[in-house]
């Protein structure tokens, strides 16, 4: 059985094959550094994830080459 870890790099592996920019930013829960696709500038794009690192939940926000999460303590305060 394969862990959200190897998952994740297997994954963003595959999209750096293929030209898929992929831009960084620190995980809300542990501060891990993560890497997701790039937004389309001018598009803002929202969706749940999971740190492959600690496996916290938080929601995903990118727009453009800018992205950061929000856990959902930090998205009521």
């Amino acid at each position: 059985m394969t862990t959200l870890k190897q998952r994740y790099s297997e994954y963003n592996d595959r999209l750096r094959a293929s030209g898929i920019a992929l831009i960084s930013f620190e995980c809300p829960c542990c501060s891990a550094v993560i890497e997701t696709k790039s937004g389309v500038e001018g598009e803002k794009w929202d969706s749940m994830a999971q740190c492959p690192e600690c496996e916290g939940l938080f929601k995903l926000f990118t727009e453009g080459s800018n992205a950061y999460g929000l856990t959902p303590s930090a998205m009521s305060a």
